[in-house]
């Protein structure tokens, strides 16, 4: 009896796992290095594209693409730009960059700026987001530009995630991966 109860509990599970597989979509969080501008940082997966040209030693890009197996996953573009010097952080700089973000925007859904918190190694940041809708169907954008000061280097790092709700909905899926990305910056000095 206990043996027959042990067999079928098993099979189960082995159903269980054949019959739900595992999305290709899953973040696996690939870390990438960048030595011209001193900071390393992971990344959604291990399919992005990476530019990062050695013309242009202050910056570089990330692109994530929608996986059509995972309804949660969406486009995410990532752009870092790093200034060999300190450029303050004021409220009237971060006020620039909500304007810049907003230009384009006809129907803002979110508006957030943050001002003087710390973040990145516990350096003083400011940070930008506009999330609004795209086109005629159910998808969302959102912008978000952070900025911070390391080491007399100021960094720009840009995200756009476009996404439709996917089964978690659109902002949780959002500040999933921006969440993972930001708290995955380093610095090499």
């Amino acid at each position: 009896m206990i043996n027959t109860y042990i067999l079928v509990t098993l099979l189960a599970v082995i159903a269980m796992v054949v019959v739900v597989p595992i999305s290709s979509a899953q973040p696996t969080w690939e870390l990438y290095e960048n030595e011209h501008c001193g900071i390393s940082l992971k990344h959604p997966y291990v399919s992005d594209t990476i530019l990062d040209n050695d013309d242009s030693d202050n910056n570089f890009q990330i692109y994530s693409f929608v996986d059509h197996a995972d309804p949660d996953s969406m486009n995410m573009t990532l752009m870092v730009s790093c200034i060999d010097k300190a450029i303050p952080i004021t409220y009237e700089v971060m006020e620039l960059a909500k304007s810049s973000l907003l230009k384009d925007s006809k129907a803002i859904v979110l508006e957030d700026i943050s001002f003087n918190r710390t973040t990145i190694d516990g350096e003083t940041a400011g940070s930008v987001a506009v999330s609004k809708p795209i086109g005629v169907a159910d998808i969302t954008e959102v912008d978000n530009t952070i900025e911070t000061n390391h080491s007399n280097q100021t960094y720009v790092i840009k995200l756009n995630f476009a996404g439709g709700e996917g089964i978690s909905g659109f902002y949780n899926n959002y500040k999933y991966l921006e969440d993972n990305i930001i708290d995955s910056i380093k610095f090499s000095e």
